[in-house]
């Protein structure tokens, strides 16, 4: 599961952007057989967070639901961080490997 692709910079949300981000998301996105629901939920969110930063957004949105919406994506995002898959680079062994020794 990769979580980087949540684009964090709200403030420069276009309907190109929205758009191209849930295509992107959607040709990713692995069949529903083969992940946890825990982790469809969270890459679904990613799927849809953008649209829902941009409702966020809109003054005819009733200051309620934009609250709510708030809320929702705010919660969503520290699931989101609190189940995050870490991704580990192997680090090879190197025995010949001595610190500062090419200085």
């Amino acid at each position: 599961m990769n979580m980087t692709t949540i684009p964090q910079n709200d403030t420069h949300l276009t309907f190109a952007t929205i758009d191209s981000h849930v295509r992107a998301q959607a040709a990713m996105a692995p069949p529903q057989t083969k992940q946890s629901a825990v982790d469809r939920l969270i890459a679904r969110y990613g799927m849809i967070r953008p649209i829902l930063v941009a409702l966020e957004a809109i003054p005819l949105i009733p200051p309620a639901w934009r609250a709510g919406l708030v809320a929702f994506t705010t919660t969503a995002d520290e699931v989101t961080l609190a189940y995050q898959t870490p991704v580990l680079i192997p680090n090879p062994v190197n025995p010949d490997f001595k610190a500062g020794k090419d200085q």
